[in-house]
C-alpha cells in the first residue's frame, strides 16, 4: 500500500485540501483514487485513511498527511534484521597492511573514494594527483595513474559517471578532466580548463545517471553550482545550469533523484534544494549556525540528514520549513555522512577519526567505531558500500569496517516475553508486544511479519516557570494544580504528581510552550495493551503503573497519556482561605490522590463502548471509556472525549484507601453492557 508519490501527484493532493484544509474518510477516498488512479482499491484507500488519521477524528488535515507520507512509514522494515543485529567489526585487523605490505602507501592524503561498479573496483585520489584502483574487500592494489602527467597535481575530488564509465577528477590546476577508464592508458576524453571558472577553484563534484544522460555537478570556492551534460558518451562542453547561491565555499554537491532536485552545501552554514527542470531555489535551509561540510539523503525515512562544525547531525525534510530530529553525540566536528538503506542506519565520520553508526527511525546511536590511524592522520574519506556490505575509511591509507555476520539461530518473533497478541479487525492485522515495547504486526493470512517498531518513551520537559513574579490569579492557579505556597509568595511543586498537574495546566491554558521531548535514555516496559473501538490507537500500560499511554498504532507516535491523578481539581480560586488552611486542604487532597508508593503493574486494560438509553426524538449517543486494573487493586476509568496530552482520570474505585475491596492484585476485568 506504501505507494510512491512524485512532486506534480503531492501538489495536486495539496490543492484538494483546500481552504478548509481538511477531508473527510469519503473525500480523501475519492480525492486520492483520482490521482492515483487504479492504483489502490477503495478498501485499501480507506485503510490509508486510518493510518493517517492518528487522532482518530474523522478528517485528515494536510500536516497529518504529511507526516505520514514523510515519516509515517520510518519505521516499517520488511523482514530485515533488526539494528542490534547490524553492527560493523572495528577496523582491528589491517587487511590493507596483509595484502599489500608496505609498498602501496600513499605519501597524501587520500581526499575522495567512489565505487565503479562494472569493474567492481574501489577508486581512491590523493592529494598529489595519484588515482589507485583497489578492490572493494581485500583492498589489494589493482593498479594506478598520475593525473595529466604531472609530478604533483594537487586533488580536489572525483566522480564516477556510472552510464559512460569515464572519471571526472578537480584539481587546483587543470579544472576538471575527465578520463575514460576503459581504455588502458586512461585517457583524458574531456577536460573544462581553469578559465571556465574564471577566478574560482572546483572544489566538489557529483554525477548523477538518467536514462541516456548523464550530468556532471561542480562547485567551486566562489559558492557557484556549474551543471554540465553529457550524451552518448561524448562531452558536449557546454553548461546546462548555473547557480550562485552560496556565499562561501561549496563543500559538497549531489543529485537525489526521489526529490528530482541538486543539493549542495556551503560554508555559509546552508544547504541549498535546486530544481534542475525550472532552474531555480527551491529551498535553503538555514538552521546550521556554523559551517557545513556533507549532506545525504535518507530514502527510508525521507528526510535529508546535514552536518558540520556544530557536532550535531540535523535531520530535516525538503517540504517541512522545521528539522525533523537532532542526532547529538559526537565530541568533535562532523565531517562526512552516509546511509545504508536497507537496515536504516545513518553512519556519520567525526574529525576526531570516530565513526558512529545511527539508526534514522529512532534518532540513536547504535554503535562508535574508533578508527585509529597508524600515522596519525586523520580519517577524512567514508564510503558505504551496500553489496559489498562494508564500510571504508580513508587517511593516506584504507580501513574496511564489515558488517557483522550473524550466526545461524533459530528465528524468534521477540526477543523479550510476550505480553500479549491481539488481532486488528479494522485492518486485519495480529500485533504481538513484548516486555519492553516492541510491536511486530502480522499479516493474519500468511503468517508473515509486516512490520516492527519499538514504542518511544516520553517525558516531562522539567524546567519549570518561575513562580515568583506570578500574579494572585496565576497563583491560584498554581495552588489548584497542587502547589504549596510559600511565606514569600512562591509555590514549589511537592513532586510528579504536581508536575503532571502544573504540565495540564500550561498545555491546556498555554501559559507555557513546554514541549514532550522523547527520553532516550528511559526504558519502555509494557504490561498490558488493547486497541481503541477503531483499532488505529492502541493503549499500554507499564509496570509502574502510574500511568496508560495511548499511541498510533501504525508508527508508534504518542498521542496521549492518561495519568492517574484526578481530571478535576477543586477550585479554591474564589474561596477565602487563610495561608493555613489552604496548606492544609491541598496536603490532605495530595494524600488522597498520590501517586503509589510501590510499583503498581497494570494487569488488564479495556476499551469499553457504553451505549446510552435510546431516546426518542434524540440522536443515539455512545459514551467511549478507558478502564484499567492492576497491583494497586483500584479500578480507573478515563472518558476517551479528550485530545489532551495529559488527562486525568475521571472515575477510580475505589476513592479511598479504607474503601477497598480487593485484598490482593486485581489480574483481569470485564464488561457485561447493560440490556435496555
Amino acid at each position: 500500500m506504501d505507494h510512491a508519490i512524485d512532486l506534480e501527484s503531492l501538489r495536486k493532493l495539496k490543492d484538494l485540501f483546500g481552504s478548509d484544509g481538511e477531508l473527510d474518510q469519503n473525500e480523501f477516498v475519492e480525492a486520492y483514487g483520482a490521482i492515483l488512479g487504479d492504483n489502490l482499491s477503495d478498501i485499501q484507500l480507506t485503510h490509508l485513511f486510518m493510518k493517517i488519521d492518528a487522532n482518530s477524528d474523522g478528517s485528515v488535515d494536510w500536516e497529518e498527511f504529511t507526516n505520514y507520507m514523510f515519516l509515517g512509514n520510518e519505521d516499517t522494515s520488511d523482514g530485515q534484521q533488526d539494528d542490534a543485529s547490524v553492527q560493523y567489526l572495528p577496523p582491528n585487523f589491517d587487511v590493507y597492511r596483509l595484502n599489500n605490505a608496505d609498498k602501496h602507501y600513499q605519501k597524501d592524503q587520500i581526499v575522495s573514494l567512489a565505487f565503479m561498479e562494472k569493474s567492481n573496483q574501489l577508486v581512491s585520489a590523493s592529494q598529489n594527483g595519484v588515482i589507485r584502483l583497489w578492490h572493494p574487500t581485500t583492498l589489494m592494489f589493482q593498479g594506478s595513474f598520475r593525473t595529466n602527467g604531472l609530478e604533483k597535481n594537487w586533488l580536489t575530488d572525483m566522480a564516477f559517471l556510472q552510464h559512460s564509465n569515464r572519471l571526472a577528477v578537480s584539481s587546483l590546476d587543470d579544472g576538471v578532466t575527465i578520463y575514460d577508464m576503459v581504455t588502458e592508458g586512461k585517457k583524458v576524453a574531456a577536460q573544462l580548463e581553469p578559465r571556465v571558472f574564471g577566478h574560482s577553484v572546483p572544489l566538489c563534484l557529483a554525477s548523477h545517471c538518467d536514462d541516456s544522460k548523464e550530468l556532471l555537478m561542480i562547485g567551486d570556492d566562489s559558492g557557484a553550482a556549474h551543471i554540465y551534460k553529457m550524451n552518448e558518451r561524448s562531452w558536449t562542453g557546454k553548461r546546462t545550469c548555473f547557480f550562485k547561491k552560496h556565499s562561501d565555499h561549496i563543500t559538497k554537491i549531489g543529485y537525489v533523484s526521489d526529490l528530482s532536485s541538486m543539493l549542495s552545501s556551503s560554508l555559509d552554514s546552508t544547504v541549498n534544494v535546486y530544481d534542475l527542470e525550472r532552474d531555480q531555489l527551491k529551498r535553503k535551509f538555514t538552521q546550521h549556525q556554523k559551517e557545513v561540510y556533507s549532506f545525504i539523503w535518507c530514502p527510508g525515512s525521507k528526510v535529508i540528514a546535514s552536518c558540520g562544525l556544530e557536532r550535531d547531525i540535523i535531520l530535516w525534510s525538503p517540504y517541512s520549513k522545521s528539522s525533523v530530529g537532532l542526532l547529538t553525540g559526537h565530541t568533535a566536528s562532523v565531517l562526512k555522512v552516509q546511509v545504508n538503506k536497507i537496515n536504516h542506519q545513518l553512519i556519520s565520520l567525526g574529525s576526531d577519526n570516530t565513526v558512529k553508526i545511527w539508526d534514522i527511525r529512532n534518532h540513536k546511536c547504535i554503535q562508535t567505531i574508533c578508527m585509529e590511524s597508524d600515522s596519525d592522520r586523520q580519517i577524512t574519506c567514508l564510503e558505504y558500500l551496500p553489496k559489498q556490505k562494508c564500510l571504508i575509511g580513508a587517511s593516506n591509507k584504507l580501513k574496511i569496517c564489515p558488517i557483522k555476520v550473524s550466526c545461524g539461530t533459530i528465528e524468534k518473533s521477540h526477543d523479550r516475553s510476550i505480553i500479549a497478541a491481539l488481532y486488528n479487525s479494522s485492518f486485519h492485522q495480529i500485533v504481538s508486544a513484548d516486555e519492553k515495547a516492541n510491536l511486530r504486526i502480522w499479516n493474519v493470512d500468511n503468517g508473515q511479519r509486516i512490520s516492527n517498531f519499538r514504542l518511544r518513551a516520553t517525558g516531562l520537559n522539567s524546567d519549570f516557570v518561575d513562580t515568583s513574579s506570578r500574579t494572585e490569579e496565576n497563583t491560584d492557579v498554581a495552588a489548584a494544580a497542587n502547589f504549596i505556597l510559600q511565606e514569600d509568595g512562591t509555590s514549589q511543586p511537592l513532586d510528579a504528581v504536581a508536575a503532571v498537574h502544573h504540565m495540564m495546566s500550561c498545555l491546556n491554558n498555554g501559559e507555557s510552550e513546554s514541549e514532550l521531548v522523547e527520553d532516550a535514555s528511559s526504558e519502555m516496559s509494557v504490561t498490558a495493551i488493547c486497541f481503541d473501538d477503531g483499532g488505529r490507537r492502541l493503549i499500554t500500560g507499564s509496570h509502574y503503573g502510574d500511568d496508560l499511554k495511548v499511541w498510533n498504532f501504525n508508527n508508534g507516535c504518542l498521542l496521549q497519556t492518561l495519568t492517574k491523578v484526578p481530571a478535576r481539581v477543586p477550585d479554591h480560586k474564589n474561596l477565602k482561605f487563610k495561608a493555613k488552611q489552604r496548606k492544609k486542604l491541598f496536603e490532605n487532597f495530595h494524600q488522597q490522590h498520590d501517586k503509589p508508593k510501590k510499583s503498581a503493574e497494570v494487569t488488564k486494560i479495556i476499551y469499553v463502548v457504553h451505549p446510552l438509553p435510546l431516546i426518542p426524538g434524540q440522536p443515539f449517543v455512545k459514551n467511549r471509556y478507558i478502564i484499567s486494573v492492576g497491583w494497586d487493586r483500584r479500578i480507573y476509568v478515563w472518558a476517551d472525549a479528550s485530545s489532551a496530552k495529559f488527562q486525568g482520570y475521571t472515575l477510580c474505585i475505589p476513592h479511598h484507601e479504607s474503601d477497598m475491596e480487593h485484598t490482593d492484585d486485581i489480574m483481569t476485568i470485564s464488561y457485561a453492557p447493560p440490556i435496555h
